[in-house]
């Protein structure tokens, strides 16, 4: 694994947003040893954090039922009040009359996957590639609920950071828009 340098992953945790942007081009490697490095690093300086690395969970969504199914599933496997379950399928983007439609499944099932991703429990929370076969505009729209959610949402408001880990272009979008607000 390439050795990370260290200001370019400290930076990072130490700023005052709580959804960070990544993408490891920057570092030369690609998004799962960028997301391995990034954790080394942060669990060497924060050891008293929980950190949880999420990958393609492997979440089986053919049909337009198992994405219903698994939103279910998810809201009574994590215990989620009325509230909170009604808001997690808005947080990643699906809403009802898109799954009832011919849709884009693949990308519908890396949002599911994404919200499988958000509810994990831990403190620091660093989400490898999502939304890669998401077009542009839903990328944005879905960060930016993330964005205005993270300190609300009962589920997101527990973690200290999120990292988006990816190569896409809504993601160097807003690493520049961070940049330049600094």
């Amino acid at each position: 694994m390439t050795e990370l340098s260290q200001p370019s992953l400290y930076a990072p945790f130490e700023t005052h947003h709580r959804v960070v942007y990544q993408d490891p081009r920057e570092e030369g490697v690609d998004a799962k040893e960028y997301a391995r490095g990034l954790a080394a690093y942060l669990h060497s300086q924060h050891s008293q954090l929980k950190i949880r690395i999420v990958e393609n969970s492997g979440i089986i969504c053919n049909t337009p039922d198992d994405i219903h199914r698994q939103l279910a599933e998810m809201s009574k496997n994590w215990n989620f009040d009325e509230d909170a379950a009604a808001e997690f399928p808005r947080l990643v983007g699906i809403a009802e009359q898109e799954l009832d439609s011919g849709v884009n499944m693949q990308g519908l099932c890396e949002q599911l996957q994404l919200a499988h991703a958000y509810a994990q429990h831990t403190d620091v929370l660093i989400v490898v590639a999502p939304l890669q076969s998401v077009d542009s505009e839903t990328q944005s729209i879905i960060f930016t609920q993330l964005e205005k959610r993270v300190k609300k949402h009962p589920v997101l408001a527990q973690k200290s950071k999120i990292f988006i880990v990816s190569e896409t272009d809504e993601v160097s979008r807003r690493i520049q828009r961070d940049r330049s607000a600094v």
